[in-house]
Order: C-alpha cells, then sequence, then structure tokens
C-alpha cells in the first residue's frame, strides 16, 4: 500500500507536469503529442497509478523543435 501510494503520488506529479507543459507550449502555438507513460497508464490501465514511470514522453513538430527547448529551459 506504502509503494501504491508513492506511485500515485508520483504519477500525478508526472501528470501535472505533462500538462503544464503542453499548455505553456500551446500558449507559443507548439502542439505536443503524448505518448508512453501518462498516456499509456490512462488508456491501458484500470486503475492509472498501477504503471510506474519516471519520465514524461511527448514530440512536437520538427521546425518547432528549437523554439520548444528555448521556451522549456526559460521557464525552468
Amino acid at each position: 500500500l506504502e509503494e501504491y501510494s508513492k506511485n500515485k503520488e508520483t504519477n500525478q506529479s508526472m501528470t501535472n507536469l505533462l500538462v503544464e507543459i503542453s499548455e505553456l507550449l500551446k500558449q507559443h502555438g507548439i502542439q505536443t503529442i503524448h505518448f508512453k507513460g501518462v498516456t499509456l497508464s490512462i488508456l491501458l490501465y484500470e486503475n492509472p497509478y498501477l504503471r510506474k514511470y519516471k519520465d514524461i514522453d511527448f514530440i512536437v513538430d520538427y521546425k518547432d523543435f528549437d523554439i520548444a527547448v528555448d521556451i522549456l529551459k526559460n521557464n525552468g
């Protein structure tokens, strides 16, 4: 139960971070596509907190890559 609680907290933080990054990039006209980790846990698991992940995965269009990196660097 303790491991589940830790995993739930980590997953919630990672999900919040993914949303925050997506919204930030969207404000600059950059679309993100999410895959693996957060997305898989929501799509494949009845309880998304059962799947462990330690990072977030998303892609941006190649033409937006350098701008996206600068935006992320400038926003922590």
